[in-house]
This record gives C-alpha cells, sequence and structure tokens, in this order.
C-alpha cells in the first residue's frame, strides 16, 4: 500500500500487524496469528480446530452487531480449512473482506478494507477486498514450513 503506516503488536500467543493508508483512497490491511501453542495445551490441533469453528459459527450467525454480512462462504484450497467473509460496517463506510484459515495449531485471518462508496460497484468492492484478503492469506501461509 503506497504511503502506509506500520503498527505492530505481539504477544506469546497473538500476533498482528497492520497497515493502513489514508488520503484520496482509504484502505486498511491486518494480519492476525493466533497460535495455539502445544506448550499451553496437550491437543493444540484440535484447539484451533474448536476456536475456528466458534470464529465461524459467530459470524453465520451474525454476532457482529456493527457489520452487515453480505456473503460468506467455506473456502477449499487455503490451510486446512478456511472461510470467506464480506461485511459493510454500519457505522463507518467501509467495506471489509475478511479470510479466515486454520492451519494446523494456527488460525490466521486476514482482513482488507476499504471506503464502502469506493470506486465501482459494490460486487466489484467484494470481489476487490476478498481477492486481496485472500493473495495476503496465500502469502502468509507460504511462510509457514
Amino acid at each position: 500500500m503506497p504511503g502506509a503506516m506500520l503498527q505492530r503488536s505481539a504477544n506469546n500467543t497473538l500476533t498482528t500487524c497492520t497497515y493502513s493508508a489514508s488520503g484520496p483512497e482509504f484502505r486498511w490491511l491486518r494480519v492476525e496469528v493466533r497460535l495455539h501453542a502445544p506448550a499451553d495445551s496437550e491437543t493444540p490441533t484440535r484447539d484451533a480446530r474448536d476456536f475456528f469453528a466458534a470464529q465461524f459459527a459467530q459470524a453465520r450467525q451474525g454476532a457482529d452487531p456493527i457489520a452487515r454480512t453480505v456473503s460468506l462462504r467455506a473456502e477449499p484450497g487455503l490451510g486446512d480449512e478456511a472461510y470467506r467473509w464480506f461485511k459493510v460496517d454500519k457505522g463507518q463506510p467501509t467495506a471489509v473482506g475478511v479470510v479466515a484459515t486454520r492451519l494446523r495449531n494456527a488460525i490466521i485471518t486476514v482482513s482488507y478494507s476499504e471506503e464502502a462508496a469506493g470506486k465501482g460497484t459494490p460486487d466489484a468492492r467484494e470481489e476487490r477486498c476478498l481477492t486481496e484478503a485472500t493473495r495476503v492469506t496465500r502469502e502468509v501461509l507460504a511462510g509457514f514450513p
């Protein structure tokens, strides 16, 4: 993202990296990796699977009170399991494409956002946001051994 500002935050089990760009075209990218560590549990992969299932169930139930879900579907071919979620923020004029993936005992969540009233049609905006989030997810997954 041209002109992006980098903000990092990390702890033992959660790492996030957020890029944002303002100006004539607002964009925001957040990458979150949550590790279910073997040191914390005897069943880290099962713990990650359960956490991922709970995340997906919350998305399906519309548990995000500030966003309206436009589309939500499982996405084959990314990690062990994945879903793509497109939503529009009710309070802010932003559209968000989210790709959440589980790879063994790690959960990777990539969110790409832009102005909801940006260029193009709503369908084109959804495709653009989800394509960008998927592209970044593939880059993150490529970094795993």
